[in-house]
């Protein structure tokens, strides 16, 4: 049984979820399983799964169920140690999985873990530009993305605890996950797309769960997809955070 169970959610991701997988292949670890629960795709998403990533456990749903049950659907399928959520538009660093596990390992209390999220990487003298570090919680109790928009210029370089991650790439503990379920439902399904990972990190932290940002687990996200085919709330049942 792999360590770490890896679950996407697809709709329509054909034309990106070939670079998601291919970051997956050229992981320097490779202890993983891979589900990708499909929302009613008709691009051919699923057979290109199959395709480029043999083994892949691939669930079709008959319509666009969204991004919650989705996801509690191939958590519910897999068995691994972690989950990594992951956003079919995300293309992992080699070390991202190395560097998340190995700092779980080592930090029993922590129920979350989440990397460095760029919308886009330094290239050609470009510096890079911050997705998400993490979420943060202001005083008027809004949860944002730690960080984003902004330019990479060192100042989230430093391991530490956050309110929670975004649910684009997102390690979770299963006994953490287990923890917090409600009625078997890990994110609760009363949200189709958005804020159900930040309603997550509400229940682990109350449940005395940690959530920790490790800056060397570097990933990109550049959300490209939800501005192509617009809302994904409404059309594609995943986040774009």
């Amino acid at each position: 049984m792999a360590k770490v169970s890896v679950v996407i959610v697809s709709w329509n991701a054909g034309s990106v979820i070939g670079n998601c997988l291919a970051s997956l292949r050229a992981q320097t670890w490779q202890d993983f399983g891979v589900t990708v629960v499909d929302n009613a795709s008709q691009d051919g998403t699923a057979q290109l799964v199959r395709r480029d990533l043999p083994g892949t456990t691939v669930l079709r749903n008959p319509q666009n169920v969204g991004f919650a049950r989705a996801n509690n659907q191939g958590i519910a399928l897999s068995h691994g140690e972690y989950v990594l959520t992951l956003n079919p538009d995300v293309e992992l660093g080699p070390t991202c999985l190395q560097q998340l596990v190995k700092f779980a390992e080592s930090h029993p209390r922590g129920g979350a873990f989440g990397g460095k999220l760029l919308k886009r990487p330094a290239a050609d003298g470009t510096p890079a530009v911050i997705d998400s570090t993490g979420l943060r919680v202001t005083r008027s109790r809004r949860v944002l993305d730690r960080g984003e928009g902004e330019t990479d210029a060192g100042r989230y370089d430093t391991v530490e605890q956050v309110f929670g991650h975004s649910g684009a790439c997102a390690l979770y503990r299963r006994t953490a996950l287990e923890d917090a379920a409600q009625d078997g439902e890990y994110f609760d399904e009363f949200f189709f797309a958005y804020k159900e990972d930040v309603d997550l990190a509400w229940r682990l932290r109350l449940l005395g769960w940690e959530a920790w940002y490790v800056p060397m687990a570097v990933a990109v996200h550049p959300r490209g997809l939800g501005r192509r085919n617009g809302s994904l709330a409404a059309r594609l049942g995943q986040r774009r955070q």
